[in-house]
């Protein structure tokens, strides 16, 4: 696994990246349809599962076309990590 792989997103980064609010993200990943790790009280999605999560469900990102990493790049580059 490379390093890149091992990066996090809050739930309110990946609410962003998935277009939806960021209790929607906390209510799939109670059910089990988006895989999160817990830190203390939070929960950290990787970039991983927010990749196969899009691609098992039909979620409309804001961006339509791209993929999850360049969205995260963008982000970054924004200030935002």
């Amino acid at each position: 696994m490379e390093l890149e792989d091992l990066r996090t997103l809050t739930v309110e980064d990946a609410a962003a990246v998935l277009a939806v609010d960021s209790e929607t993200v906390r209510r799939w990943i109670r059910a089990g349809t988006l895989s999160a790790m817990r830190w203390g009280r939070r929960y950290r999605i990787t970039r991983d599962a927010i990749a196969a999560f899009q691609k098992d469900h039909e979620v409309r990102t804001r961006d339509p076309g791209a993929d999850v990493r360049a969205r995260l790049r963008a982000m970054r580059k924004g200030g935002r990590t």
